[in-house]
């Protein structure tokens, strides 16, 4: 698993930080290949196919991705979802095409592919896809098209109602909302959820605050180790996202936080991947 391999090269605490990591991008390609080996020996497996989308994704392949995506996507269309195994992952793929698709910048596409993937999945089925739409839309600067999208979110689980506070507070805080912006807050149980909005509210000392206190919490402490690792910069959706991801990297190289990172045994390595 490559993700693991990064978090355990970054955890201090089993990887001594004057010990070089051996390159990830072998690691990457040998996953990538027994991932389609799986495939090629059963072509109907939606999860091996997740699973690999993940994996290009991280490798900067996107459009690759998307390609083969689209592909098997026609296929279901064709012969039918129970045609296929692990048809839970089918949510999931829906919203991974529309994510490809803003992600090597067609953002009408990956509108047009959220609003058919929700007519696909129905209201029961297209939590997590709406979700993505509507953090697509608020980074886009559509933030009252993100707003009603929520709407449209029914009896979300923990995780998801956690999601949708964080990305409604960030709306709030981009047009201006201060209540509606501390009532989001509030809900947020982690402080790993509130380090975006603090950043979307323009409040970088808040998000520092929370970052440090998310590497001190042993619930989100290997997904912090992963979120400060070095690799490539996220892939920017509009000129408000290019100015958010500047203001998230300069948030990783304050002083303030990379001292207590250093506390926490985190080694903070490059990586030649896309961990966002």
């Amino acid at each position: 698993d490559t993700l693991f391999y990064i978090v355990s090269q970054g955890d201090g605490d089993i990887s001594p930080a004057n010990v070089p990591a051996d390159p990830v991008r072998p690691v990457l390609n040998r996953e990538i290949e027994e991932v389609k080996a799986v495939i090629a020996a059963n072509p109907a497996n939606l999860s091996a196919l997740s699973y690999l989308m993940n994996l290009e994704s991280a490798n900067d392949q996107n459009a690759l991705a998307l390609t083969q995506l689209n592909g098997i996507i026609e296929l279901v269309d064709k012969y039918g979802l129970e045609n296929f195994a692990s048809p839970d992952a089918w949510p999931g793929l829906l919203t991974t095409r529309a994510e490809l698709y803003a992600r090597t910048g067609h953002f009408l596409d990956a509108g047009t592919a959220y609003e058919t993937g929700a007519k696909t999945l129905g209201a029961d089925k297209s939590n997590d896809l709406l979700l993505s739409y509507m953090n697509f839309l608020v980074d886009r600067g559509q933030d009252q098209a993100g707003l009603a999208v929520k709407g449209r979110i029914t009896a979300p689980d923990k995780a998801q109602a956690a999601t949708l506070a964080t990305t409604e507070a960030c709306a709030q805080a981009y047009s201006g909302d201060k209540a509606g912006f501390t009532a989001s807050l509030a809900t947020l149980t982690h402080d790993i959820m509130r380090i975006k909005p603090y950043l979307c509210a323009g409040d970088s000392d808040n998000a520092a605050k929370a970052m440090i206190a998310a590497m001190n919490d042993p619930a989100t402490r290997n997904t912090l180790i992963a979120f400060m690792q070095d690799g490539l910069p996220p892939i920017s959706v509009s000129d408000r996202d290019e100015a958010f991801i500047a203001t998230l990297l300069a948030l990783k190289k304050r002083p303030d936080v990379l001292a207590p990172a250093e506390a926490s045994h985190i080694v903070i390595r490059q990586w030649p991947v896309r961990l966002n």
